[in-house]
């Protein structure tokens, strides 16, 4: 795996802040080193947080660029939780991919509020190529959910 320290999440990971250059970084300038120095099986976004909330844009603004997202305690995603914008990414999709969304019970109001919405908005949907999963994590906060959703979003 590969992390990246950002240095200015407000400006980098904010759907409302234009998050395109962060984005653009990551595919035009880490992917292509990772995948020219590696074998690689599979394209996986972890985000936590702010980051939770870019992955999910990620996978709605560049649909299947990775096989895989996972979005811990994912925040701000107010306007990212319709369940029309996942029917119409489904059938935009060429292939499959996995969608994980972890947070804690004693998470951020906004984060349990919208997260459970997103959940709810998936839970009516019939999708074709988004496997998607959702967990609460009983007695966690948003201080302490990043390791059991990474670690559950990659089993996942």
């Amino acid at each position: 795996g590969v992390g990246i320290i950002n240095t200015n999440r407000n400006r980098d990971m904010l759907p409302a802040k234009h998050p395109e250059p962060f984005l653009k970084f990551i595919t035009g300038e880490v992917m292509p080193k990772i995948e020219a120095d590696f074998r690689i099986n599979q394209r996986i976004l972890f985000g936590h947080s702010f980051a939770g909330g870019f992955t999910v844009y990620a996978m709605r603004s560049h649909p299947g660029l990775f096989d895989k997202y996972i979005a811990s305690s994912p925040t701000p995603i107010m306007e990212m939780v319709e369940p029309e914008f996942y029917n119409q990414l489904d059938a935009k999709l060429q292939k499959p991919v996995k969608f994980y969304i972890g947070y804690g019970s004693k998470d951020m109001g906004q984060v349990k509020k919208w997260s459970g919405k997103l959940t709810e908005n998936l839970q009516l949907l019939k999708l074709k190529h988004i496997d998607w999963k959702s967990e609460v994590f009983e007695g966690e906060n948003h201080n302490t959910s990043d390791l059991h959703s990474l670690k559950n979003g990659l089993k996942f």
